[in-house]
């Protein structure tokens, strides 16, 4: 039998969201998958937790929300799983009433993995690189840097149709992290997660072309790949902004250059969703509004990216 599960009153809850009108279609739909969710349909408490964390037609509620998940993977929905285990890694959390805790992420990771979702086999990967989607010091317990073990889970995430954990993947091959290095087989991931609309995918096979690493260099195809990727992925926009700097597959543009490392910069991560912001690209975008490099020389637009860089931790831009 599930453990105790706190019953909330759903109905009350949407009819309390001033906006939305008791024959609204969304409303019918969350009253539906109230009482779904308490006949156990661990899916309908897994998309009844989704609106409570975004306030779709009941009124946002984080707590709410982690409840609803905690539900969902108890009775075996390893998305249901996942979505908790994401919210205990956000440090934003903790303002919401919810624990952040990383080790129960991983547990809850490794849950979602073992069951039907592949995206936990990616995030417990990340967790054992240390990944950019972990923020640090908000968490409380400690998930040691293993990066063989991160590569198994990035494999088993890949196999199971994760196609960022098939970059991931192709990002410790061309390291040699934790694997053997085979820049051959780190393109071949890269094109893999590519031609399945992953734009993580996608940057690193643009820079793969750019550095001729598995691959003959094509400066020109990586500035296609790139591009495309950018929109989704802020580590394509800066490689696409160092090739227009430095007019490498494309003429040289500083003030399309700026632009690209602007837009890394600001990255556009939200509610621990997202790409991150590149701290290399304030830097680099610094660093030409600083010097003048194709761009107006501006000292003040130098100084907002350079301490933007060092908030995000590039120690080059503190000293500038």
């Amino acid at each position: 039998m599930p453990p105790a599960f706190r019953r909330y009153v759903f109905p009350a809850l949407i009819l309390a969201v001033p906006a939305v009108s008791g024959c609204n279609p969304g409303a019918a739909e969350a009253r539906d998958l109230s009482a779904r969710c308490d006949a156990l349909d661990a899916v309908a408490c897994r998309e009844l937790g989704i609106r409570a964390y975004m306030g779709r037609h009941i009124l946002r509620d984080w707590r709410l929300a982690a409840d609803l998940y905690d539900r969902a993977c108890t009775e075996g929905d390893g998305t249901g799983c996942v979505r908790l285990g994401r919210m205990r890694l956000q440090a934003s959390s903790s303002e919401q009433g919810v624990t952040v805790d990383t080790l129960s992420a991983a547990t809850l990771f490794r849950q979602g993995c073992d069951g039907d979702a592949a995206d936990g086999c990616l995030y417990l990967g990340d967790l054992y690189v240390g990944g950019d989607s972990v923020p640090g010091d908000t968490l409380r317990g400690v998930v040691a840097q293993d990066l063989t073990e991160a590569a198994a889970q990035y494999d088993r995430g890949c196999d199971a149709g994760a196609m960022k954990a098939c970059a991931r993947l192709g990002m410790l091959f061309g390291e040699g992290r934790g694997v053997e290095h085979d820049a051959g087989l780190a393109v071949a991931l890269h094109q893999r997660a590519c031609d399945a609309d992953e734009a993580l995918g996608c940057a690193h096979l643009g820079q793969a072309y750019v550095e001729g690493m598995g691959v003959p260099a094509d400066p020109a195809r990586a500035a296609t790949l790139l591009e495309a990727a950018c929109e989704r992925e802020m580590i394509a926009c800066h490689g696409l902004g160092i090739l227009y700097s430095e007019g490498i597959g494309v003429e040289a543009d500083g003030e399309r250059a700026a632009d690209l490392f602007d837009q890394a910069c600001d990255g556009t991560l939200r509610r621990g969703e997202g790409s991150p912001p590149v701290a290399v690209s304030c830097f680099r975008a610094g660093d030409l509004y600083a010097n003048g490099r194709g761009v107006e020389r501006n000292l003040g637009r130098a100084a907002s990216f350079f301490r933007r860089a060092c908030r995000l931790g590039y120690a080059d831009a503190c000293r500038r």
